[in-house]
């Protein structure tokens, strides 16, 4: 029997129930895809993180979806994991992770996890009122399409219009179905301190804690808002907050994240 350390995060929030729930499975040895892909099926979480350490400050870092696939990419499970390496197995900054998508990296600042992101994407306007139809809004700025992430934003008037968004799921997976799309994101101007919200849908659910989606939301509020360090809030019923800083060859996104339960795995 393999016993493996098991922590299950909420990422992206400092409250419990918070943020989007994710789990870090510590590794001494490689385990094989097929299991890997089991470990993250059995949790059902959206996203797992699977990390070994190779050298000191340096790991191996692997994402699988609840679907079972491996994925690309998953900054809030990346966050959550450095929290992990940090509280409960003393690494200090920079904390380096190899991945599918090169190298990524951690500092740790008190109770604050900083990200680097290695790379940015870019959002095209594009003329889409199926976007807007999707989520029953008829007041709206303009539509944009990312090719990398295969993703279709709305970009709103203000953070009610963002916050009062109840789509139908049904339709959202139509429609990411026929155009081979990953993802619908719905984004606006920020109040209450933020600087912009945003939500992100997805086949089957709401992601609730989507880091990677700043590699293109972050660079176009710098645009718009002329600043260099943006606050950002997914306002919705876990709510997530993070700071993001696009540079020339990527983003740092920094949150917080709370560990809730600690267990191991017995396989």
């Amino acid at each position: 029997m393999t016993d493996i350390p098991f922590y299950w995060v909420d990422s992206f929030t400092s409250a419990p129930f918070g943020g989007g729930a994710t789990t870090v499975s510590i590794l001494e040895e490689e385990l094989d895809d097929a299991t890997l892909s089991k470990i993250a099926q059995e949790t059902g979480v959206l996203e797992s993180a699977f990390v070994r350490k190779t050298g000191h400050n340096e790991y191996s870092l692997r994402w699988f979806h609840s679907r079972g696939e491996e994925v690309s990419f998953a900054g809030y499970a990346t966050l959550a994991t450095a929290h992990v390496l940090a509280e409960k197995y003393g690494a200090t900054s920079p904390i380096r992770f190899q991945t599918k998508t090169g190298l990524w990296t951690a500092d740790i600042e008190d109770d604050k996890i900083t990200v680097f992101i290695p790379f940015l994407i870019g959002l095209d306007l594009i003329e889409n009122k199926k976007i807007a139809e999707l989520l029953d809004v008829t007041e709206y700025v303009e539509t944009l399409y990312n090719d990398d992430l295969n993703a279709y934003c709305i970009v709103l008037e203000n953070q009610k219009q963002v916050s009062d968004l109840d789509p139908d799921q049904c339709q959202i997976d139509a429609f990411l179905d026929s155009v081979g799309g990953r993802a619908v994101i719905a984004t606006s101007v920020g109040d209450d301190g933020f600087d912009f919200a945003y939500r992100l849908f997805i086949r089957g659910r709401e992601d609730f804690a989507c880091g990677s989606a700043q590699t293109g939301l972050a660079p176009y509020w710098k645009m718009k808002l002329r600043k260099n360090r943006l606050t950002s809030v997914q306002p919705h019923s876990r709510v997530s907050e993070l700071e993001s800083e696009p540079l020339d060859d990527g983003v740092k996104i920094t949150s917080k994240a709370r560990i809730l339960v600690e267990g191991r795995l017995h396989l």
